[in-house]
């Protein structure tokens, strides 16, 4: 989490998104947004996921490094 604070940024981003997302719209959003308003939700879910996606390799990239550094040594008395 120290290491790479920019994707915990970016994990905390993408998941306030989904839940945003996975809310009901309101009956103004409805009326007043209407069809335009569910393309650019499309838009921003892909965009959502294509990021959580990127953010999930790197940190799967990550990993193994911070595990090797951590081999052999041994935790502070």
């Amino acid at each position: 989490m120290h290491e790479n604070p920019l994707a915990v940024g970016a994990v905390a981003v993408a998941a306030g998104t989904a839940i945003g997302l996975a809310l009901p719209s309101t009956r103004f959003e409805s009326e007043y947004i209407g069809e335009t308003g569910e393309r650019l939700v499309e838009r921003v879910e892909d965009v959502a996921r294509d990021a959580l996606g990127r953010v999930q390799d790197a940190a799967k990239q990550m990993a193994p490094e911070g595990q090797q550094g951590q081999q052999g040594q041994q935790p502070p008395a």
